[in-house]
């Protein structure tokens, strides 16, 4: 849940539009979600085996379960490090004490 909010919070512009372009690519229809097939398609278009749990990988970053990733979805599963500092954690973290402690 915390990375769903950070994903939401985000203000990296550059790595944004990357992870933007690398989800648009693997979204091959368009629809504004990903597939596992698309994902796994995607994967084998880049040369990159997909591992054996993939289908719970997939699983554990679905949030609405529903069977394909949203944008939001994806960036909080592979957000890189680079996007992550304190000041979003500070504001995740406060999105999540709804008691103010």
């Amino acid at each position: 849940v915390a990375q769903l909010f950070m994903a939401h919070l985000a203000e990296h512009e550059a790595e944004l539009l990357a992870a933007r372009h690398h989800f648009r690519t693997l979204d091959r229809n368009g629809g504004g979600e990903i597939s596992r097939e698309e994902l796994q398609a995607g994967l084998a278009a880049a040369g990159i085996a997909a591992p054996s749990d993939l289908q719970e990988i997939f699983d554990g970053c679905c949030a609405h379960r529903e069977g394909k990733l949203h944008f939001v979805e994806f960036l909080a599963c592979m957000m890189p490090d680079s996007l992550i500092d304190e000041r979003l954690c500070h504001e995740a973290f406060n999105l999540l004490d709804q008691e103010g402690k």
